[in-house]
């Protein structure tokens, strides 16, 4: 998920979610949060720790990973399938092998790799099951610094790539 900052409401004497924050799209495995005065103004500034760029899948705003949620197997339970988008289709991250065991169908559609290396998520589980599934985006995997401007906006600081 994105970061997610509140504020307190004195008059309802409860928080509340600020919607633009300059956060609100920054989809990550985030791992850690820390506050301090990093520039000096005398506003809490944030540090957030991410998966890190060195992960695999490498996910972007362009090309997200989705984690999918829905009973694809129809068992009567949530399933879980990470998938990876690439030119614009939404690829599975796992081979063939390593989910037949939880998504028994899929082997039996695709008898070969190379046809199962071939579909996106919509080709192995149906248009209405990928409709109807939730979704989770993961696009941003570094580590950042975000620098408080107050009113609950952040100017996001990372390092130079060289």
């Amino acid at each position: 998920m994105a970061p997610v900052i509140y504020e307190y409401n004195k008059k309802a004497n409860k928080l509340e979610e600020i919607k633009e924050t300059g956060l609100q799209d920054m989809y990550g495995w985030w791992q850690t949060v820390k506050t301090g005065d990093i520039n000096g103004d005398g506003k809490p500034d944030l540090i957030l720790g991410n998966i890190g760029e060195n992960f695999y899948l490498r996910p972007s705003q362009e090309e997200p990973v989705k984690l999918w949620m829905n009973d694809f197997d129809k068992s009567g339970t949530m399933d879980q399938f990470l998938t990876r988008t690439v030119a614009r289709r939404d690829v599975p991250v796992f081979l063939k092998r390593e989910i037949t065991d939880q998504f028994p169908g899929v082997k039996k559609q695709n008898l070969r790799h190379s046809e199962y290396a071939k579909k996106d998520i919509e080709e192995l589980f149906g248009k209405e099951l990928t409709q109807t599934s939730e979704q989770k985006l993961f696009n941003y995997c570094s580590s950042v610094i975000a620098i408080n401007e107050g009113g609950g906006k952040f100017k996001m600081e990372t390092k130079n790539r060289t």
